[in-house]
């Protein structure tokens, strides 16, 4: 993925492309999560960064999205401990229902218009100076 700090953008990179962007990316694990209203997003969290370390925002992250496969949780950002704590849904809460779609069509409603699968792509061009 890329992301767009000033814009507040992230973009999908289709893997072609990588390479041309090898130093604005960061490989990132896309769960499929659901709000408590049902509305299906795609949370990315990085991975691990060539030297094999991961930040304890990620790590933290990873681990939150590990208890959220059999239960609801809610994020809070700790500053203070340079983490998430996971506060994990003490109701009877009902089961999650899940839209019926397929990858492709989550990755649609995530990402709509920004995916770049081409070096021309305007992104690419305004990191390249050329807009």
């Amino acid at each position: 993925m890329l992301q767009l700090k000033d814009d507040g953008e992230c973009f999908l990179v289709s893997r072609p492309i990588v390479p041309d962007v090898a130093q604005e990316i960061r490989a990132k694990q896309l769960y499929y999560a659901l709000t408590r209203d049902g509305i299906p997003f795609l949370w990315p969290v990085n991975l691990p960064g060539e030297d094999g370390r991961l930040d304890s925002w990620s790590q933290s992250a990873h681990a939150a999205a590990q208890i959220a496969e059999s239960s609801w949780v809610r994020l809070v950002a700790n500053r203070g401990f340079g983490a998430y704590d996971v506060m994990q849904a003490t109701g009877n809460l009902d089961e999650p229902n899940w839209p019926d779609l397929d990858f492709e069509a989550v990755l649609q409603l995530a990402f709509k218009d920004r995916v770049i699968n081409s070096a021309d792509h305007p992104v690419i061009r305004r990191l390249r100076g050329e807009l």
